[in-house]
């Protein structure tokens, strides 16, 4: 037993024989217990399998905290359950609370059945590399998402031709983050720092830059109402969590300029032999499997964004007239004059009616034939087709004009191109003038 004791590490052995506070005691077994469910319950993909695991459990505790919002906290909509982009649903709130009573509860029968423990050394390591690697993840996952464009597209013609004041909060910070892909890039590069987090020599500097992204994130969560303001508070819980063991050592470095050597925390010490052996391996699967999984899901949707093929004749066109041959067509809420016609992509076309109402349409371009089809999207089976024709005005303004059937009404349609600075307006090293406009 000594001789393999003699083999750990001295820092290991020291840490296991120090005995922890009371309140040390108290606040890590609560610590323990809410990070643990919130790992396993708000996984986000962080664990890939983790939701595979836990599926069934899953069903079982939607249908409890269904029924205590009903009965208890008296509820009367509907619960979503279901993933839908928002992460602060009234159902993760619920979650949230749940797990917290569980942790309290917990913590109380845990400290009522172990008052006499010296210290949760051992446990207080897997805690901490269950929250580095759940942290890493969430953060590469991230900084994925920003490197190919996927999270911040590019804002789409619907979106540039729409007011300020029609936007959002956090419209109006998708529109203003997807504008620049540099920007999305930089972001992305300092999410994907978080993979500091996976080795334990760079824990406090992966900590460092965990907190500087994940805290700007939740600030424009909180103050431009994006709904995951539920993860991106655990995320800064859980990086200050990682520099608590260093927050002196970072204080005397950075206040009082005085050398000091930061704290790496030592694995526990393993009576069998081949643990330590199967530890790297198993990291080795827990860094590689999820980053592979999210990357062979994430590239194929990028080409519903920025990589989706824009149409030929791309862009933001004004109705100069709108006159019927004969009879207009009265039939329909789509037969209302146009204002504008925005060509985008093939499936994500937009129109405007005078009214400021406005309808999504497929679209068609065929430049040989010079024709273009249109389907509003909630009218598929009605076919709109037109002639086109296109000219430069002498203001540089490209002029379109469509002849054909609306609702198998002859009628001809023309236009004139609207520029856009916003798209116009490229990098520039030397401004005499603030282009603030």
């Amino acid at each position: 037993m000594d001789s393999k004791q003699s083999t750990a590490p001295v820092g290991a052995r020291h840490d296991q024989l120090l005995e922890w506070t009371f309140i040390e005691k108290i606040l890590f077994r609560f610590i323990f217990l809410l990070f643990s469910l919130f790992i396993v319950f708000f996984n986000n993909g962080a664990y890939p399998l983790f939701r595979l695991l836990i599926h069934y459990p899953t069903l079982i505790l939607n249908k409890l905290l269904i029924k205590v919002s009903a009965d208890i906290l008296h509820i009367e909509h509907e619960l979503i359950t279901q993933p839908n982009g928002s992460g602060d649903t009234t159902y993760n709130y619920i979650l949230l609370l749940f797990i917290s009573v569980v942790a309290f509860l917990g913590c109380v029968i845990w400290s009522m059945l172990d008052r006499h423990r010296l210290n949760y050394q051992k446990l207080y390591y897997w805690l901490t590399v269950a929250v580095r690697f759940y942290l890493a993840l969430m953060l590469i996952n991230y900084g994925m998402v920003k490197i190919i464009k996927l999270q911040f597209p590019f804002p789409s013609l619907s979106r540039l031709s729409s007011t300020y004041g029609e936007s959002s909060p956090m419209g109006l910070a998708w529109t203003f983050l997807g504008f620049s892909t540099g920007y999305n890039m930089f972001m992305g590069v300092a999410e994907l720092l978080g993979i500091l987090l996976l080795f334990r020599r760079t824990i406090a500097l992966g900590a460092i830059i965990a907190l500087m992204t994940t805290a700007n994130v939740m600030a424009v969560n909180y103050f431009y109402d994006v709904p995951v303001k539920i993860l991106s508070t655990a995320l800064v819980s859980m990086s200050l969590y990682l520099l608590v063991p260093n927050v002196k050592r970072l204080f005397v470095f950075f206040i009082y300029g005085e050398a000091t050597k930061l704290r790496t925390i030592e694995p526990p010490v393993y009576a069998k032999k081949w643990i330590p052996k199967a530890i790297p391996v198993l990291k080795i699967l827990l860094i590689f499997a999820p980053i592979l999984f999210v990357f062979l899901m994430l590239i194929p949707q990028r080409q519903k964004f920025d990589s989706k093929p824009k149409l030929p004749l791309y862009g933001s066109y004004e109705v100069n007239s709108f006159k019927w041959k004969g009879i207009p067509a009265t039939d329909s809420i789509y037969a209302l004059q146009w204002r504008t016609m925005l060509i985008d992509t093939k499936e994500r076309s937009l129109i405007k009616f005078i009214d400021e109402s406005r309808e999504f349409c497929n679209m068609e371009i065929d430049t040989n034939s010079k024709q273009i089809i249109v389907r509003f999207i909630d009218d598929e089976t009605v076919t709109h087709k037109f002639s086109y024709s296109t000219e430069y005005s002498s203001s540089y303004h490209e002029n379109l004009r469509l002849d054909g059937a609306l609702f198998g009404k002859p009628i001809v349609i023309t236009f004139k191109k609207q520029k856009q600075r916003l798209m116009e307006t490229g990098f520039n090293w030397i401004n005499e003038f603030p282009n603030n406009r």
